[in-house]
């Protein structure tokens, strides 16, 4: 919840977060006040599982749902 309620970008879509410089993907996240130090690690987490996620140019985005199935 912390990152988002820092977040300038509250709105914005995913397009307007990142952009490509040449060949490499690039996040472009927007904070409204810097981080204080108990607060760096969740924001060292959501960097690393943005910078995982692969990106390719040429294809539309899907959602994927990776969780667990429910059983109703």
């Amino acid at each position: 919840m912390r990152l988002y309620t820092n977040s300038i970008s509250k709105k914005a879509k995913l397009v307007e977060a990142e952009y490509w410089n040449g060949e490499n993907w690039v996040w472009n996240l927007q904070w409204r006040r810097e981080w204080f130090e108990w607060e760096k690690d969740t924001v060292a987490n959501l960097i690393r599982k943005v910078e995982g996620t692969i990106i390719l140019r040429d294809r539309k985005d899907e959602e994927i749902w990776n969780g667990d199935k429910i059983k109703v």
